[in-house]
């Protein structure tokens, strides 16, 4: 689990913490786009206190979501 100063650390890759995450997420069909981008501003609470992560978070997991879907390929855990 990460601490509020391990948070407060990361905040400098702001996209980065917020989109990867929720990305694999998605990408190992652990969770739907709106699941992941859901998750991820539950759990980066500093990170999000910047407006617009949720929104760049749900963005980037539906482009892996197409990319996916368009490629045919499958997730396994």
């Amino acid at each position: 689990m990460v601490g509020v100063l391990d948070e407060i650390l990361l905040a400098s890759n702001i996209i980065i913490n917020v989109t990867v995450p929720a990305a694999v997420a998605v990408a190992m069909g652990k969770a739907s786009a709106e699941d992941a981008a859901a998750r991820v501003e539950k759990a980066a609470y500093v990170t999000l206190s910047i407006p617009g992560g949720k929104a760049a978070a749900l963005k980037v997991c539906k482009a892996v979501k197409t990319i996916i879907d368009f490629y045919g390929v499958t997730q396994t855990a």
